[in-house]
């Protein structure tokens, strides 16, 4: 299996999407509301009609040129939103070329949160995961033989998975 059938996030295009149905949602109140004018529905004038006599006449400002930049910056910002990749959000468990599953940093944790429970000295344990780092915390009766204990129950449950370099455990005793 290749990197790009992984699971990914969420476009960042999808909110760029949203925005943009909102300003074309707007756009057709405009449009309504002039078709209303022209059928003589309303009385007052349309609104196009209106900003086109404050525009006539109107000559190029300093504003003008700003909003004209940052039109441009918003479009670019826009753009690149559209074609940046998305980002992974689960690793593969086993090699990519022959596996087909993946496994999401947070149910690692709890793979690793139940490994470390299993060791005898033990009294609670709680983890937290990212692609790059798993923490592991322990509170156990006997820190200094605990951390190694720990460490090689989770490296054994996730064997072929996680990176044992990327465990950290720590480990202390548990207030009374």
């Amino acid at each position: 299996m290749s990197d790009a059938t992984a699971p990914r996030a969420r476009p960042v295009v999808g909110l760029v999407g949203v925005v943009l149905a909102l300003a074309l949602a707007g756009l057709g109140v405009v449009g309504l509301q002039e078709l209303a004018v022209h059928l003589d529905w309303l009385g007052d004038p349309g609104w196009t009609s209106a900003a086109a006599d404050w525009l006539d006449g109107a000559r190029a400002a300093t504003w003008t040129t700003v909003a004209a930049v940052a039109a441009i910056l918003v479009g670019l910002v826009f753009l690149f939103s559209a074609l940046k990749p998305r980002r992974r959000t689960h690793l593969p468990a086993g090699d990519l070329d022959t596996g087909s599953v993946w496994v999401s940093p947070q149910s690692l944790a709890l793979l690793a949160k139940d490994a470390a429970e299993r060791v005898p000295t033990v009294v609670t344990a709680s983890a937290t995961g990212t692609r790059r780092r798993l923490r592991v915390e322990v509170a156990t009766t006997d820190a200094a033989s605990a951390q190694s204990a720990v460490a090689a129950a989770v490296n054994e449950r996730l064997a072929g998975v996680y990176p044992a370099d990327r465990v950290v455990v720590s480990c202390q005793e548990p207030s009374q």
